[in-house]
């Protein structure tokens, strides 16, 4: 199954395998299939659009190739040679006069050769890739709205997603799954100011005051590294390299951190102390949690394998210390559950070839 891990649509779509498990209602194959998506579930996207595919595009025998491209184009063939022949012009009404007008001769439409369809393919990929790259192009440049001559950049992320940003003074930001980054780009050279709700790792360019407001509270650079959490009521910062001012919401609780430090904010007040777990590292997909209740390990999860999970009330808070990789779902689970001598079962169901999975955790 290794040659899958660099398949696109398009390859999924060709493969003749993958074509009688999605035409046979998910049963023929099913097993080598679930398995892979359960392992690979970065690679969901891919294998929903190549469902789509297989659906627009039907015929009764694809033909047999050892390339899925050739089996793709096979089956966009046979499609486009079921077009009728003959297509009727219908008579039009002039609501007007109401007089009506005399339908002109049936125009005869030839079914495309098989050279034609490949020409259509050829011209209608490029338009599909340029579409895809500039529409993911304009999402990760995010939303500009003008409001009193201000310009405000907004960068979004879903489940399962990160994006790296460059901002206008050549600042780095990483932008972890299901969170968002705004800054209004007409002002920002005379003010680096960004509003965060999520996670983010910055690698600040010197200059001005830089500073990362959230609505637990702020931080301010003047050029450093460091990272930033932000969800619900929960609150961290680590600094990696240089100095961070972090100020609560009220204005009431600061601190200063240098390298290798972090706070936390615990009730009303920020708690600053050495940092032993690396959180930042979330940047190459190892993320790192020290003394944290399970519940908050486990949305992370959710967020980085687009999976549903069920936890019984008594295990929410327990707390949690160590580690998972975003590159294996079982693996994650593995590292998560065994140390706290929990059990967990795995409920896949299918909608259009995409896993929902839960996992109900017991003592």
């Amino acid at each position: 199954m290794e040659q899958y891990l660099r398949y696109k649509a398009a390859d999924f779509a060709g493969d003749l395998e993958f074509i009688k498990w999605v035409q046979s209602d998910f049963t023929e194959y099913a097993d080598k299939w679930d398995t892979f998506m359960n392992d690979n579930p970065s690679l969901g996207d891919e294998i929903s659009e190549a469902i789509d595919i297989i659906e627009l595009f039907q015929f009764d025998e694809p033909a047999i190739s050892e390339s899925p491209q050739e089996n793709l184009l096979a089956r966009i063939n046979t499609t486009l040679d079921k077009v009728p022949s003959k297509k009727p012009i219908q008579p039009t009404v002039d609501v007007a006069d109401t007089k009506v007008k005399s339908p002109p001769k049936t125009q005869e439409v030839s079914a495309p050769t098989t050279q034609e369809s490949k020409s259509i393919l050829r011209y209608l990929i490029p338009l599909v890739a340029a579409a895809c790259i500039g529409a993911f192009a304009l999402f990760n440049m995010g939303d500009a709205n003008t409001e009193n001559g201000n310009s405000v950049i907004m960068n979004r992320t879903e489940i399962s997603e990160t994006i790296n940003i460059t901002l206008p003074d050549q600042s780095i930001v990483n932008l972890n799954a299901s969170s968002s980054l705004s800054y209004d780009k007409a002002n920002f050279s005379k003010e680096r100011v960004l509003q965060l709700d999520g996670e983010a790792f910055f690698n600040v360019e010197k200059g001005q005051k830089f500073i990362v407001k959230t609505k637990n509270g702020s931080v301010e650079v003047l050029g450093t590294s460091f990272n930033v959490f932000s969800r619900n009521n929960f609150f961290q910062v680590e600094c990696k390299s240089g100095e961070v001012k972090v100020v609560d919401a009220s204005g009431q609780s600061a601190v200063l951190l240098t390298p290798d430090e972090t706070c936390k904010l615990s009730g009303k007040k920020l708690v600053k102390k050495a940092t032993r777990m690396k959180e930042s590292e979330w940047v190459k997909g190892i993320y790192h949690f020290e003394n944290i209740p399970l519940l908050q390990v486990i949305e992370e999860l959710e967020r980085q394998f687009k999976v549903s999970i069920v936890m019984t009330a008594e295990v929410q808070n327990k707390m949690y210390t160590g580690t998972f990789e975003k590159n294996n779902l079982t693996d994650a689970l593995r590292t998560i559950t065994s140390p706290l001598g929990l059990t967990h079962t795995i409920e896949a169901s299918k909608n259009k070839g995409k896993t929902s999975v839960i996992i109900k955790m017991t003592e």
